[in-house]
């Protein structure tokens, strides 16, 4: 009978994660995972206030970047102004 090898460690100190749905559920559980390993975030969501909120402290307990980006994904994208 073979073993099965352990997954590689996620290398987070040097990646960014884009994390979608993140002012809730899962995607709020993902991202104050994978900040606590170290990986920088985009969190993108309609509520920009639990947005905002989360990415407040996630930069202040796990020293991490996370940029905001407030959307709703099921709309069209509109063109720059």
């Amino acid at each position: 009978m073979t073993q099965a090898s352990a997954p590689l460690p996620l290398s987070t100190r040097t990646s960014t994660a884009l994390i979608t749905g993140a002012s809730s559920g899962i995607g709020e559980s993902l991202a104050r995972q994978l900040a606590a390993r170290g990986a920088n975030l985009i969190l993108v969501a309609r509520n920009e206030t639990r947005l905002e909120a989360l990415a407040a402290e996630l930069r202040a307990r796990c020293h991490v970047q996370v940029h905001v980006l407030p959307a709703d994904l099921n709309r069209p994208a509109r063109p720059p102004t």
